[in-house]
């Protein structure tokens, strides 16, 4: 994750031209649910695989994620499809607990006070595209 010490501000006014948060570990943490829908998936092919296996595969994106634990226990995957299964598991079990980390509430809302543009940044695809 790239952060700044000084944020990028307008040359002439001196306000910021820009906000954007990354969702998980920023505003949210849904890795852990993640990780359980992952888990469920692989189950539903028949491997046990436990919430640490992925920890390696971090931040590098689903297909890393997924195929990480697959090839490092020899799991056969279809990526597509077990992509798709694992966010179909994710929704189903994101329901209600999905909770913004403590102090975002504030931070968002600040936002508009400073007047940038904004928006929230996410490396994970939903099925179907974004």
């Amino acid at each position: 994750m790239e952060t700044h010490a000084t944020p990028p501000r307008h040359a002439s006014t001196g306000k910021l031209r820009g906000v954007i948060f990354d969702m998980d570990g920023v505003l949210v943490m849904s890795e852990p649910i993640l990780a359980q829908a992952a888990a469920r998936m692989f189950a539903e092919k028949g491997f046990e695989v436990r919430h640490e296996e992925f920890h390696p595969f971090i931040g590098m994106g689903e297909d890393r994620y997924l195929g990480g634990v697959a090839e490092a226990r020899g799991i056969p995957m279809d990526p597509e499809r077990d992509k798709a299964r694992t966010y179909t598991l994710y929704l189903e079990l994101i329901k209600g607990r999905l909770e913004p980390l403590p102090g975002v509430l504030d931070a968002v809302r600040a936002v508009p006070r400073a007047q940038p543009r904004s928006g929230r940044g996410c490396a994970a695809l939903r099925p179907g595209g974004l």
